[in-house]
């Protein structure tokens, strides 16, 4: 997650120093959302493809993460 965090909570602290437990319950939230994600879509992969699928799909998101936002510069 590299700095995203840090970087919600700057926001916040900014924008709306009252609501930082808010802020912080959210970004929680959104981690542990994404682990139970990520779970489930390695344990699907492994049970339907193979013990090796996860890692290559691991590997090959965030290069597609990376070029969205290239790609969508202007």
């Amino acid at each position: 997650m590299s700095g995203v965090p840090t970087t919600v909570l700057s926001w916040g602290a900014r924008t709306g120093p009252a609501r930082l437990e808010e802020i912080g319950g959210l970004i929680v939230t959104v981690c542990n959302v994404a682990v139970a994600v990520g779970a489930v879509v390695g344990g699907v992969l492994v049970d339907g493809v193979s013990a090796s699928t996860p890692v290559l799909v691991g590997g090959i998101t965030p290069i597609a993460g990376a070029a969205v936002p290239v790609g969508l510069r202007r």
